[in-house]
């Protein structure tokens, strides 16, 4: 499995995604409007950061599987 595509659509919608949840911890309120371009950036971003999540807990497995291979012979 490769790493996910990385694009500025995707660091734009990981920012939004901060950006606004840190003003709802900071204020207390979650602001009400989110363009379209905003829903669909951060839904980008969402499902690179599953894709990512995915693709490290894949690598992690395959570096085990290779160290457990080493040890059987």
């Amino acid at each position: 499995m490769r790493r996910p595509p990385y694009s500025r659509k995707v660091m734009r919608g990981i920012f939004l995604i901060w950006r606004k949840m840190n003003i709802n911890v900071e204020h207390g309120y979650i602001p009400h409007y989110w363009s379209r371009q905003d829903i669909n950036d951060a839904k980008r971003a969402l499902e690179w950061l599953g894709d990512f999540f995915d693709w490290t807990v894949s690598l992690k497995e395959e570096k085990e599987g290779a160290k457990d291979e080493e040890g059987d012979v």
